[in-house]
């Protein structure tokens, strides 16, 4: 997925897609390196009932929804996607 796009309106450098005022951004957190990747091989990702109804409502409101994957104790995004 290409996150960026650059042109001449932007001055040649990169400009976000998601703009924050129309974006809402998550962070979801694996208890380990092995739920991640069951997760990642499952292609589905369990998240507690409250935060999957913000990230709905986000979405069916209009905004663009990114997430971040993380292990917890990891101070590093594993992968990113945007909701579609």
């Amino acid at each position: 997925v290409d996150y960026f796009q650059g042109g001449s309106a932007g001055g040649g450098k990169p400009s976000p897609i998601l703009e924050p005022e129309h974006a809402s951004f998550f962070i979801v957190r694996a208890a380990s390196q092995r739920d991640l990747a069951m997760s990642t091989v499952r292609t589905e990702w369990f998240v507690q009932r409250r935060h999957a109804e913000r990230m709905n409502t986000a979405y069916h409101n209009g905004r663009k929804v990114m997430i971040f994957f993380m292990v917890s104790d990891s101070d590093h995004i594993q992968g990113a996607a945007l909701m579609t």
